[in-house]
């Protein structure tokens, strides 16, 4: 079960993810590349190149979980490919500033 304590804030990572990262590869990301405690109770989010995948990392005060979902499967509405569309455009606008792999 999700119960969130207290104001709870979500972060974005900028720039797109490869998806097989599990709990080890996101905490190294936010922890090195966000700079922000994992274990702050905070939603971490991860997308992937063509926003069609996503990832959030949670820690739950007994672990790491990790919630992912595949957009593309079921998501038709207008409202939804709006969304997809915008998650795009905020990756473009931050590509620029990604480090180099």
């Amino acid at each position: 079960m999700f119960f969130p304590e207290g104001q709870l804030r979500v972060h974005v990572y900028g720039c797109p993810v490869d998806m097989r990262k599990s709990y080890d590869g996101l905490y190294a990301l936010t922890r090195h590349t966000l700079g922000q405690d994992p274990t702050s109770g905070h939603l971490f989010a991860f997308i992937n190149r063509r926003a069609t995948q996503i990832k959030v990392l949670y820690w739950d005060r007994t672990g790491f979980c990790v919630w992912a979902n595949q957009l593309s499967s079921y998501c038709t509405s207008c409202s939804c490919l709006r969304a997809r569309w915008l998650i795009r455009c905020l990756i473009r606008c931050l590509a620029s500033r990604c480090p180099v792999s």
